[in-house]
């Protein structure tokens, strides 16, 4: 099997596990397999971006809207989870009293409104975009997928994130910094699928990324809390104690980002490609389960 085919094999992988436990579940879902689900959709666009030069465009911007549309079905059930537990982190860190009371408002505020539960009919259609997802994978010519190709869609997205992150850092741009962690979190996605080979350089690069993505994942999180807290019912005062805990937090995980930056993208592209390609090289491909058409 070529790496064109072990590149399908894992997605296919993937989008199984997820088929499986849409299968296991009913409505409503916990928010641990609501959080599996909506990881199971990196992966895949994680997947389809090595292969973006290697398909016809218009196949690959129908795979980025499917998988899109199969993400915003779960977002709002998950963000309402991060955004409260997001608040009780902050009230965990705050010491003043006037601050950990007003952080209790917005904490009361968010708990009463609740999350929006995923519904029978919600999950059918997501199950409905992992079926197709399923269908399109295995139509794939991977006779015609070049598996260069492949290890330079692992250099576009390293690079990207590279330029994504130093600009980001520069500006202190939270847009920027948003973006930046979805390039971060496909580098650390694509290693993955290689990670049993991966070696000693690669493997310390996946590390530092994916604490990456984590921690823009929270600041991405505060953010979101900023936005939000106009709906509770402070004064002035105190809704300048929340940014005021808001603020800090930001900046301490601004910090954390450009500490991990340089590790996290320690090598240039080239290199970095060089270093993929001989840990691929690596891959014995003699024991893979071919999946049966009908999974």
């Amino acid at each position: 099997m070529r790496f064109s085919g072990f590149v399908v094999y894992h997605a296919l992988q993937e989008n199984n596990r997820c088929l499986h436990l849409l299968s296991a579940r009913s409505a409503p879902m916990s928010d641990t397999a609501v959080h599996s689900l909506r990881i199971g959709v990196k992966r895949l666009r994680a997947s389809w971006r090595l292969l973006e030069r290697e398909i016809p465009a218009s196949q690959f911007d129908d795979a980025d809207a499917r998988l899109r549309a199969t993400h915003r079905l779960l977002a709002p059930s998950r963000d309402a989870l991060s955004l409260l537990a997001t608040t009780r982190g902050l009230l965990g860190a705050a010491t003043k009293t006037k601050t950990r009371a007003a952080l209790l408002v917005v904490e009361r505020m968010l708990r009463d409104r609740g999350r929006e539960a995923v519904t029978r009919t919600t999950l059918d259609r997501v199950s409905d975009g992992f079926q197709h997802e399923s269908s399109v994978w295995r139509e794939l010519d991977v006779a015609r997928i070049d598996d260069r190709g492949l290890i330079d869609g692992y250099v576009r997205s390293y690079r990207r994130g590279r330029r994504l992150g130093a600009r980001a850092l520069e500006r202190d741009d939270a847009v920027l910094m948003h973006r930046w962690r979805r390039w971060a979190k496909y580098s650390c996605y694509q290693l993955d699928m290689i990670k049993p080979v991966l070696g000693a350089e690669l493997r310390a690069q996946r590390w530092y990324l994916d604490r990456l993505g984590d921690a823009l994942g929270r600041y991405n999180d505060l953010l979101l809390l900023r936005d939000r807290i106009g709906d509770a019912r402070l004064g002035r005062d105190d809704r300048a104690r929340v940014e005021t805990a808001l603020d800090t937090r930001l900046a301490t995980y601004r910090k954390r980002a450009r500490k991990l930056y340089r590790f996290s993208y320690a090598q240039k592209g080239r290199a970095y490609g060089n270093a993929v390609a001989a840990d691929v090289a690596r891959l014995s491909f003699d024991n893979v389960i071919v999946l049966p058409r009908s999974a």
